[in-house]
């Protein structure tokens, strides 16, 4: 009956201890801004730069994101769009443009290194230049 509960209490303690080793990823959050101002709703895409490992993304409204990263450098791409004008008569479907540079996205500048034991809050204040490029054109 000891051996069992010696078993029993091993086998509790690596279950507990997986829990917390969890999926191997850290909490990230942040902010982000487009000319000062939250961009209401998009998307925050967190690549690693090595390239083996998969990216994490979420979608974010008000400017806030929060999800759980790998650790390490990453590059990262923000996309938003925004309505243009009324619905189309025949179709119903309103079109939209993406707003965001591609300096922000497809070609970003951004990066972040998400680290187990930081804080990883970011905050991304995107300002629009002349001369930008929009993603998708």
């Amino acid at each position: 009956m000891r051996s069992f509960l010696s078993r029993l209490t091993v086998v509790f303690a690596l279950l507990l201890f997986a829990g917390c080793a969890g999926d191997g990823k850290y909490p990230v959050s942040g902010t982000v801004t487009w000319n000062g101002e939250p961009i209401p709703d998009g998307h925050i895409i967190f690549t690693p730069v090595d390239a083996a490992l998969g990216p994490d993304a979420v979608q974010f409204t008000a400017g806030k994101f929060s999800f759980r990263a790998s650790p390490g450098e990453k590059r990262v791409e923000i996309f938003a769009d925004r309505p243009l004008g009324k619905p189309d008569p025949v179709m119903n479907v309103v079109a939209h443009e993406q707003y965001i540079p591609t300096r922000y996205n497809e070609e970003t500048e951004l990066v972040a290194d998400v680290t187990p034991g930081g804080s990883n809050d970011f905050q991304f204040d995107l300002v629009e230049q002349k001369g930008d490029e929009k993603a998708g054109m």
